[in-house]
């Protein structure tokens, strides 16, 4: 768990809670009143609603999408997706086929091939045996064994929602409310693959606020 908890007052300005969580790379802050006792926690999911209600029409999705974005085609090996996921430290990767989106792989998407794999993403492990940790690192490249046996296309979320990159920024983050997901992959006019808009993205279009 984590110890140092970021706390703010219940009055706090959307945009500091922005920064803040930009800054420290979370996803949440804890609450607390005039008392100081701790009332609630805030997420990014709420700078998601605040952005929507209160935003729309302040920016198109190009100004604050992701335009590198991480592929792999539907046949490729599901372990160099997860290395890839690793190495970058994101989560969630587009499967491409002729540059259109075709599926999306989250970490959720992942867990049912944990038990093969026995790694997670971001360095993590569901191991807690240090040669089975061992092991799966050396094995990082190899696309042996077990290893060989799905492709992106066994867990990937297929036909996922796309967005255009002309559309106003707070229908992405509708989209994302309406359906729960945090990322939409961002298409041009022929439905080519031109970027990706997450959550973070349009916290930091509320974090550029003045």
């Amino acid at each position: 768990m984590s110890k140092d908890l970021l706390i703010i007052e219940e009055n706090s300005d959307l945009r500091k809670c922005s920064r803040l969580m930009l800054e420290k790379g979370i996803s949440s802050l804890i609450v607390r009143d005039r008392n100081k006792n701790l009332k609630r926690i805030f997420t990014k999911t709420d700078l998601l609603y605040a952005y929507v209600e209160n935003f729309a029409g302040e920016h198109v999705i190009r100004e604050f999408m992701t335009k590198r974005v991480l592929t792999v085609a539907p046949d490729e090996a599901l372990h160099m997706a997860i290395l890839l996921m690793n190495s970058h430290k994101v989560s969630r990767i587009v499967v491409v086929k002729n540059d259109h989106p075709v599926g999306i792989i989250t970490g959720r998407d992942l867990l049912p091939a944990s038990t093969v794999f026995g790694t997670g993403t971001f360095g993590s492990y569901w191991t807690l045996r240090e040669d089975l940790i061992e092991q799966r690192k050396k094995q990082a490249f190899i696309p042996s064994g077990m290893k060989a046996i799905f492709i992106a296309s066994d867990v990937m979320t297929p036909n996922p929602i796309t967005i255009s990159e002309e559309l106003d920024l707070a229908d992405a983050g509708y989209i994302m409310l309406r359906n729960r997901i945090s990322g939409l992959p961002v298409v041009g006019s022929s439905k080519n693959l031109k970027g990706i808009v997450t959550k973070t993205d349009i916290v930091k279009a509320l974090a550029s606020h003045a």
